[in-house]
């Protein structure tokens, strides 16, 4: 059904609304002060310019699959032109033809 439909799995559609949320944070679109989680690593090398240090959790089982851990890697998963774009809009079409891998959602 979900094939006839067209539809994304909910897993699928949770990853992105999460990574809808990130681009909000990191581009001040939204009253969140994301900058008390989130480190930007400063050396760029094949990725953009807007990649976060990774969270360790692994003493609070709970807090590893809270939304900064879950979402960071995902975030450093998308190519620059998803991540650099000039409106949310054009974020929401880049996301749309990205495809996001299972081992990250």
């Amino acid at each position: 059904m979900l094939d006839q439909l067209a539809w994304e799995l909910l897993q699928t559609r949770g990853a992105k609304m999460r990574l809808i949320l990130m681009y909000k944070a990191t581009n001040f679109l939204i009253a969140l002060d994301s900058q008390l989680y989130l480190t930007p690593i400063q050396s760029i090398t094949r990725h953009h310019m807007y990649v976060y240090r990774h969270i360790q959790a692994t003493q609070n089982y709970y807090y590893k699959f809270s939304y900064y851990p879950r979402t960071i890697p995902l975030w450093n998963y998308l190519p620059t032109n998803t991540v650099g774009s000039e409106s949310l809009e054009a974020f929401k079409t880049g996301l749309a033809r990205c495809t996001l891998p299972a081992h990250l959602m």
